[in-house]
């Protein structure tokens, strides 16, 4: 009698590529072959082409986004928190590590780390326990250029005015003292929104910032270095100042290996995807790559673009935003909409589902550049008491 063993290896790459990422470590257990090929997987990118796997954040609850060659979504809920109190705030992408950070009925916050690849979990406690995490703290997720790659999360406090990081290796935090210089322009409230915009880039967190003279402002990037842990120059932007009334500019990756940023501001030079030729850590070059039509897009002037991602092939950019219908009870009603723009004024909106949390609504971005790839990194877990905790309080679905 035949068994999985006797599979060919062409059959079970086919099985491989259609299996959710979430439901992986299952597969991995079947047997030591089918174990080694789910990791050679992780080798190819060339399937990333035929389909765009990112991250949502809908009803509170993570949610898959896949989106195909035949410009079908599929959202499908795959990590919730088993207290229905408890939601998922906002979400970081690094190297295939997602930081989630989470607030509860009490608007206690609290932040997890997660590898869906090898269905990994570990909450993250504060470095002091009196100092919890707020909501106007600032996350991001990333890694140095040791040749370990050392992930790292940093965090701006809001209430201490510092920062710290949190190595994942050591399980530990430490504060970043003086060697910090922050350069935002309307100081740690007044900046909140803007600064929650950011791209992860080999390893660097790159955020939008901006300077207020009258009624403009001037936009540009700052990145974070995880290598030497410093924030570096004012890097620009494609273009100079922009009215108070435009819209934000989501930040993307292009090729896993460039930023791109997104301009749709009538009456303002430069609307279109621009990208970087040149990218450091203190200097960034910027060319064209992508006009687009205002006139063909239906209310682009409330559009509210908070990410985007690439269809280099059809030369397509897939703008995420939320949107808003009046229900019968004269109530505004949230949801999430995919805007897919293209050449010769194409441009098609998919309604991604709805959006209960209507308070949070304008902050939370889907989660995307370029298609997710899953990671091998290791989560260390503390002790079996904890992990049986974090197992306990979880709840992972398949896609």
């Amino acid at each position: 009698m035949a068994t999985i063993s006797d599979l060919s290896c062409d059959l079970v790459e086919e099985i491989l590529i259609r299996v959710p990422i979430t439901c992986l470590r299952a597969v991995r257990s079947t047997c030591k072959r089918w174990n080694a090929l789910s990791k050679s997987r992780l080798l190819y990118k060339e399937k990333a082409d035929e389909q765009f796997l990112g991250f949502m954040i809908k009803n509170s609850k993570l949610c898959s986004l896949r989106f195909d060659v035949h410009e079908e979504f599929t959202v499908k809920d795959v990590l919730g928190l088993s207290n229905n109190e408890v939601e998922i705030s906002k979400v970081l992408v690094c190297d295939g590590l997602l930081l989630c950070v989470t607030v509860g009925y009490s608007y206690e916050y609290r932040l997890m780390l997660w590898n869906p690849y090898l269905g990994q979990t570990r909450w993250i406690q504060p470095r002091i326990r009196r100092e919890p995490y707020s909501r106007s703290d600032l996350y991001a997720l990333g890694y140095d250029k040791s040749p370990n790659r050392n992930h790292k999360i940093l965090r701006c406090c809001y209430r201490s005015k510092e920062c710290e990081i949190y190595d994942i290796k050591s399980d530990s935090w430490r504060t970043l003292g003086d060697v910090v210089t922050l350069h935002w322009g309307w100081g740690w409230g007044g900046a909140y929104f803007f600064h929650r915009l950011s791209a992860s880039l080999k390893g660097n967190t790159y955020f939008l910032d901006h300077d207020r003279d009258d009624q403009m402002y001037t936009t540009f990037l700052v990145c974070f270095d995880f290598t030497t842990e410093r924030f570096g120059e004012l890097l620009p932007l494609p273009w100079s100042k922009r009215p108070l009334n435009s819209m934000v500019t989501p930040i993307s990756c292009f090729r896993e290996e460039k930023l791109a940023v997104l301009s749709m501001a009538k009456y303002m030079p430069g609307v279109g995807i621009w990208v970087t030729t040149k990218i450091e850590p203190n200097e960034l070059l910027w060319s064209k790559f992508f006009d687009i039509n205002l006139e063909a897009i239906p209310c682009s002037d409330c559009f509210g673009a908070r990410s985007f991602f690439i269809d280099e092939e059809k030369k397509r950019v897939v703008v995420f935003s939320y949107a808003s219908v009046t229900n019968t009870k004269s109530k505004k009603v949230y949801y999430n909409a995919a805007n897919i723009i293209g050449e010769n004024d194409f441009f098609k909106t998919v309604d991604l589902g709805g959006n209960n949390n209507t308070s949070h609504y304008s902050f939370y971005p889907v989660v995307c550049s370029n298609s997710y790839v899953p990671s091998l990194v290791q989560i260390k877990q503390k002790n079996e008491r904890e992990e049986e905790e974090e197992e306990a309080a979880l709840v992972l679905l398949a896609i």
